[in-house]
């Protein structure tokens, strides 16, 4: 699959990255939609696309 679908915020890094992807790309956005429903926001959140790809990579997330 090669697609660019979804919106950034629940988008799995591959996606993002323009790289193919498979099934666990849907896990990913699955995970975000659950982090989402638990806490009322969501994983990773930036100002630009730019800066959202970078914390995604890095892997830094948080609560609020």
């Amino acid at each position: 699959m090669y697609t660019y679908c979804g919106t950034p915020l629940n988008m799995a890094p591959e996606i993002m990255g323009g790289r193919p992807y498979t099934y666990k790309a849907d896990i990913w956005s699955i995970g975000v939609l659950i982090f989402l429903m638990i806490t009322g926001s969501y994983p990773f959140v930036a100002n630009t696309k730019v800066k959202l790809v970078e914390k995604i990579d890095v892997g830094l997330y948080g609560f609020s």
